[in-house]
């Protein structure tokens, strides 16, 4: 199992591993055009193809499949009906996060609503906890994508990384909902051990794109500022580079614990056609799995 460190000290020697340099860029769409210019890097704005799927390629399946019925929902939406916020009336982003929401004003809610759980289920997994999760921007009215806890501690390290988490969950499950325009569906392979009568093809949860969008949304707020070299404000924002990661890789882990969903499909019944698709474990077992990181 890959382990996670969140990071709470000063990481003044602290350096990207090769698995996360190798990461494919995520792309705007091509409705755009040209280049954006964020945080002192242009962001490429013409080849949002690449990123829309997975990887592809075969895989194992964990577990029975969850088999629902023909008359049953796969899932209940994830997001909220609301009316979308608008960026304008947004504060707490930077100024690479500004121009990004305006590109993709559709995400808000997904980032918004991934943030909020996130939050949520810090409370609800440190509620008997000398620290309770409190404090953070939501308990205390601040924007929700500011600065929740201003010291560099471990329980800095878990909001952060837990935002990071909820967010990237949010975004994929946006994407399998068909509520962005710039992903569908995950196109994650047939597991070897599925049935060969049943047809490998249903809306998963878009985790590529979730996990790529939000490292580019979340990390170009560190990546503008400019510290000294060794300064503590360099040590606390490569800190919040480290922590947003390691919320966002916690996918691999919860990857394993994800679970081949099938649903009938024929008259009164009848089952007469199966399909099945990839779908991610919920925010909960993400937050059952990172304090197990905390407390090391």
């Amino acid at each position: 199992m890959e382990i996670i460190i969140l990071c709470y000290v000063f990481c003044r020697h602290f350096k990207e591993s090769p698995s996360y340099a190798q990461q494919v860029p995520w792309t705007p769409p091509e409705s755009s055009g040209g280049a954006v210019g964020v945080g002192g890097v242009d962001v490429s704005v013409s080849e949002m193809g690449t990123m829309v799927g997975g990887s592809g390629g075969s895989m194992s399946m964990i577990g029975d499949p969850l088999l629902l019925s023909p008359s049953s929902s796969p899932l209940p939406p994830s997001l909220p009906t609301d009316p979308p916020p608008k960026c304008n009336n947004v504060t707490g982003l930077s100024a690479g996060q500004a121009k990004l929401c305006l590109l993709y004003e559709e995400h808000l809610a997904s980032i918004r609503y991934g943030v909020q759980a996130g939050l949520a289920e810090c409370r609800a997994q440190f509620l008997h906890r000398r620290w309770n999760c409190s404090m953070t921007a939501e308990n205390v009215g601040a924007p929700f994508l500011g600065p929740d806890l201003q010291t560099s501690s471990r329980e800095a390290a878990f909001v952060q990384a837990i935002k990071a988490a909820g967010v990237a969950h949010a975004m994929a499950r946006a994407c399998r909902d068909g509520r962005l325009n710039t992903c569908s569906c995950s196109r994650s392979g047939r597991p070897k051990d599925l049935r060969r009568d049943w047809v490998w093809g249903g809306c998963g949860d878009n985790m590529e794109y979730g996990y790529k969008f939000t490292k580019v949304f979340l990390d170009v707020k560190e990546k503008e500022k400019r510290w000294k070299k060794g300064s503590p404000e360099q040590g606390r924002n490569l800190m919040n580079l480290h922590n947003n990661e390691a919320g966002r890789r916690v996918r691999k882990a919860v990857l394993k614990k994800s679970r081949v969903t099938c649903k009938c499909h024929g008259v009164s019944g009848s089952c007469s056609l199966i399909t099945c698709w990839q779908q991610l474990p919920s925010i909960r077992e993400l937050g059952e799995y990172l304090p197990s990181r905390w407390a090391g």
